[in-house]
């Protein structure tokens, strides 16, 4: 995390994931990190990462790269392959990247830029990069995607005009579709909001350009995610997304169950009332948060009151 936040800076991020729900008092290893970009500073996000060595994953997020993935068994393949399209819906949305390979001591883990519209959640648009001209050496540059980034048989075309989100490699479709792959705004079925997207009071901010959502705010982004993807559709990155909500951010922080009254998206707290059993009891968080580690035994209290806040 030190390695990717010295590379951000100062462009305002907010940080979404498994690092987030840490932040939150969560106790678990979640696979990865996904950070939240303006659109006006997502190319100058990416140009920074590839700068700094990371290389370009066009690989799905729920699988590894190819090469490596043709080193295990078979059976080890097919279950990825299987698994792969149900993680359609981060994949389509982000620019992936994973960490440089001299970097790398077991396990390389992949890095995501997704936009506001996405998770419903962004950094404040007065923080935005975008109406700054940045530094010559943070500028995403044709040359650079085309000579120096690692693994050019990956497909990183020096004609695109900009750092677009592209399909898996494991996608049945050719790599080519990559070429034409819209805006992740408009992936998303419209324009980026013209409001902000965010405001200080629902962050707690790190040098003055990271942002980690307060735990409600987070709560309810996770959720916003998870209600994307169709409830009839298999999905494992839908499922992820139930889990860091309700198994980890809920239960084990204790949250209330009126956390999300105040909102005033009703599908959300319609969903979360659900979940969480609320008008038949509660779900069993003693029992869940035993399994994963109670937040509530190990954190100061004085940390507890300001969680919800």
């Amino acid at each position: 995390m030190d390695f990717l936040t010295e590379v951000l800076k100062p462009i305002p991020v907010v940080v979404w994931g498994g690092p987030a729900l840490e932040h939150c008092g969560v106790r678990a290893f979640i696979h990865g990190y996904i950070f939240i970009v303006n659109e006006c500073d997502r190319d100058v996000a990416a140009a920074k990462l590839l700068n700094a060595g990371c290389v370009r994953a066009d690989w799905s997020w729920g699988s590894t790269d190819p090469a490596t993935l043709q080193t295990m068994d078979e059976d080890v393949q097919r279950r990825h392959r299987e698994s792969i399209p149900e993680y359609e819906d981060i994949d389509n949305n982000s620019i992936r990247f994973v960490f440089p390979p001299e970097s790398v001591r077991t396990m390389n883990e992949p890095i995501a830029l997704v936009l506001p519209s996405f998770v419903k959640l962004g950094p404040p648009r007065t923080a935005a990069l975008g109406s700054r001209q940045p530094a010559q050496e943070d500028m995403p540059r044709g040359d650079y995607l085309q000579e120096n980034t690692p693994l050019p048989e990956l497909g990183l075309y020096a004609e695109q005009d900009n750092l677009q989100p592209i399909k898996s490699l494991h996608n049945s479709k050719s790599l080519q579709d990559a070429k034409s792959t819209p805006e992740i705004a408009k992936v998303q079925g419209g324009e980026e909001p013209q409001e902000d997207t965010a405001d200080d009071s629902k962050f707690t901010c790190v040098d003055d350009f990271l942002y980690y959502p307060h735990l409600p705010v987070l709560l309810e982004s996770l959720i916003c995610a998870r209600l994307r993807v169709s409830e009839d559709k298999p999905s494992l990155w839908k499922s992820m997304l139930g889990v860091w909500a309700i198994t980890y951010l809920g239960a084990q922080t204790m949250a209330p169950y009126d956390i999300l009254d105040g909102i005033e998206d009703k599908e959300v707290k319609a969903w979360f009332n659900k979940a969480t059993r609320r008008s038949n009891g509660g779900i069993d968080r003693v029992t869940v948060t035993k399994r994963r580690g109670r937040v509530a035994s190990t954190r100061p209290p004085v940390d507890l009151d300001t969680l919800f806040d």
